[in-house]
């Protein structure tokens, strides 16, 4: 009964509390947005990721200093390969998709 248990709580959705009246939130299986909202409370909205109140305006990336996701991508883009593109007038961007 203990492994069936353990089984069934592999193949439920990841949930998470919301930070403002713990009940369990779910993000639709899929969906890379991370810019959560809590119907139960109608509270402010929070970073799926880093489980705080959000800050800037767009649904994938939080702008809170310590969100290790944000941090992660930039280092990503920091350390990727750069090109040039001629109708960019010599400003180098990453080469990544």
């Amino acid at each position: 009964a203990k492994w069936t248990g353990v089984i069934e709580d592999r193949l439920k959705p990841p949930t998470k509390k919301c930070p403002w009246c713990k009940a369990e939130t779910q993000r639709k299986e899929g969906v890379i947005i991370f810019r959560m909202h809590c119907t139960g409370c109608n509270g402010a909205d929070w970073c799926w990721n880093c489980m705080q109140k959000w800050k800037g305006s767009g649904n994938l990336y939080c702008s809170n200093v310590d969100c290790e996701l944000i941090n992660d991508t930039n280092k990503f883009l920091r350390e990727a390969k750069k090109i040039t593109p001629a109708y960019l007038n010599n400003v180098s961007i990453p080469n990544t998709r």
